[in-house]
């Protein structure tokens, strides 16, 4: 690329699905757009994600990012003249505490405010849509059939192609060393490989590793590398391809069906999580000290799992992943304005970045362009925090942003 073809109206760092969503809706809007990552797209922690696509929630902002995935996949289906596989199975989600019903219905109130169906199910209906499924006496069970999930790499990689087809450039294998700044903000980024590329505009969306480069540049984003685990049963013919995405509230827990078997999380109260200055470049090949395995995770919510799941002890474990989410103390995401003019976070995804991944690159988008936002968001102000308070290379922030995953009981 010539040095006059290093100039953009906006470079995204990341190659995420959050990085290309971003570069999608952006490049939509006209702009001259350069993606950056130093490793093949959806390759980190995109590839580890359950992606699961919920709009059954109470929370109206979270509800609205999520929604416009949706219509991002509708759209990205139509114009690239492809099926991205979608799993519109519905989703289901049971409860029996006073908590839990109380979320539970809040999120059917919320989906039918959307005009869409959020149906209470009785003993009868669960058993007849999920004979396995064991259900304690007075539990409150809501089915809401605009619900599903997607793989990952395949929405990832469809944003990335509408990207380019609307003239994003896409460069790999560009390590970003450095943010280049100047007396009116940012300018441009230094690659490892002492090439550098310009512009005024910059979106990091680099998950876990963005501490690592805004550090230099005195700022620090509100988030921390924490786990995100979940386990997938070798095939079983109780699971079936239409089985719906399951929420357990009071089980910290939730499930879907992955290749004949059943994937299966639990919120982890094992609280892991590690300093970014931990994270290798090839995330695949990282493990956290603590609990590696996850057999402290698995046993501590085993019990609470089996109250629901009876054959969970009939089902055999063929894989565990043990993958890294970018949580904040207040599990909301991170998208907007930082400090220095020009520079612009979209991360923090708290285990939801695939099902809000079309609202992150919409409200980016919308954020950079000066038009008005189609959601809230102030809820997702990346300065919403005391600076004072906020340092992901120290345990106790680290702690803060564990235990919001802990609190997490959607899907």
């Amino acid at each position: 690329m010539s040095t006059t073809n290093r100039h953009f109206d906006v470079i995204v760092i990341g190659a995420g699905i959050l990085g290309c969503a971003s570069a999608d809706y952006l490049s939509a809007q006209g702009q001259r757009v350069l993606l950056l990552d130093r490793r093949p797209p959806a390759s980190a922690t995109t590839s580890q994600a359950a992606a699961l696509l919920g709009r059954a929630r109470g929370d109206a902002t979270g509800l609205d990012m999520v929604d416009e995935t949706w219509r991002a996949i509708e759209r990205l289906q139509t114009n690239l003249k492809e099926d991205l596989d979608l799993r519109a199975c519905g989703s289901l989600h049971a409860g029996v505490s006073a908590a839990a019903s109380a979320r539970i219905h809040a999120l059917a109130d919320e989906t039918t405010k959307r005009h869409r169906s959020a149906r209470y199910l009785d003993t009868h209906d669960l058993q007849a849509r999920l004979p396995w499924l064991q259900t304690p006496k007075g539990a409150v069970a809501v089915f809401v059939a605009e619900d599903g999930y997607i793989d990952p790499y395949q929405l990832a990689s469809a944003y990335l192609r509408h990207a380019r087809r609307c003239g994003a450039r896409l460069q790999l294998n560009a390590e970003v060393a450095e943010v280049l700044t100047d007396s009116q903000g940012v300018c441009g980024v230094r690659c490892a490989d002492g090439v550098s590329y310009y512009s005024r505009q910059i979106v990091v969306t680099g998950g876990p590793w963005s501490a690592l480069l805004l550090r230099p540049l005195g700022l620090a984003p509100a988030m921390a590398p924490v786990r995100s685990q979940y386990w997938i049963s070798a095939p079983d013919a109780r699971i079936q391809p239409d089985t719906p995405v399951l929420v357990l509230p009071d089980a910290n827990a939730y499930a879907r069906p992955e290749v004949g078997g059943l994937l299966f999380g639990l919120r982890d109260r094992q609280r892991v999580h590690c300093s970014p200055e931990q994270l290798p470049q090839d995330i695949h090949r990282f493990s956290f000290d603590q609990d590696s395995d996850g057999l402290a995770s698995l046993e501590d919510g085993y019990e609470s799992l089996q109250r629901w799941l009876l054959m969970l002890d009939e089902l055999r474990i063929a894989a565990y992943v043990s993958g890294i989410s970018s949580y904040t103390p207040d599990g909301h995401f991170l998208i907007g304005a930082l400090e220095v003019p020009g520079l612009w976070l979209a991360s923090g995804c708290c285990g939801g970045g695939v099902g809000a991944s079309g609202g992150f690159g919409r409200l980016i988008a919308e954020l950079i362009s000066g038009a008005k936002p189609f959601t809230n968001a102030s809820l997702y102000d990346p300065n919403r925090f005391d600076a004072q308070d906020v340092n992901p290379f120290d345990p106790a922030f680290r702690l803060r942003c564990a235990l919001a995953r802990e609190g997490k009981v959607s899907g």
